[in-house]
């Protein structure tokens, strides 16, 4: 089983670079703003609903000269950000497949170790984990992607501080997509994959 790390990489260095030294280091202009935790936006919630949500999550104050600096920049970040928008979406719906098809080979191999006599309990048990981190990702994904869509929405100028709230909001969601790759990384290559080679050499 080949795990898809080059493309991980790629996203993650890809993502990383403009969204977190791009947009906030260079629009706010200061690295001291600590992210708060983020929670997920309702099913079905409008811009207005998450970006209310964002603000009192994020809780941001902002001083004048910082204020007026994103004020004046926030525009061309909003043009980045579009860029970023289309530079990830090849390599997230590649990783969504990859995981996808990594989840079925296993549930194909559960079948036919079942069929030789063998006792899955221990695979289906990591492949139960692998599936739940899976999901996490997935979900993971789509908020940060809503979350980019919505910096790009807001009147950025009008209400500097809902946009670097949705900023930071993103860089939390980034962060947490980074912990679930290797969340996933680390069930695939020391439990599914030495598993599979187990349970393969008994046959």
């Amino acid at each position: 089983m080949n795990y898809p790390y080059g493309k991980i990489q790629q996203m993650k260095q890809i993502a990383y670079r403009i969204v977190v030294v791009g947009l906030v280091l260079a629009v706010i202009g200061t690295g001291n703003i600590a992210t708060a935790d983020t929670k997920s936006p309702p099913a079905g919630s409008t811009f207005e609903q998450r970006l209310a949500q964002r603000k009192k999550e994020q809780n941001i104050k902002l001083e004048k000269r910082d204020q007026a600096r994103i004020e004046q920049r926030c525009v061309s970040a909003q043009t980045a950000i579009t860029s970023l928008q289309q530079q990830l979406s090849e390599p997230i719906n590649t990783r969504h497949k990859q995981y996808k098809n990594i989840d079925a080979k296993v549930w194909i191999a559960v079948g036919q170790l079942k069929l030789a006599g063998q006792d899955t309990f221990t695979l289906e048990k990591h492949q139960i984990s692998y599936n739940k981190q899976r999901v996490q990702f997935e979900k993971l994904t789509a908020e940060y992607v809503q979350t980019l869509d919505d910096a790009v929405v807001i009147n950025c100028k009008a209400d500097p501080v809902g946009f670097v709230s949705l900023i930071e909001t993103a860089r939390s969601y980034l962060d947490q997509i980074r912990t679930q790759s290797e969340a996933i990384r680390t069930t695939t290559v020391n439990n599914v994959k030495p598993e599979l080679n187990n349970m393969g050499a008994k046959l």
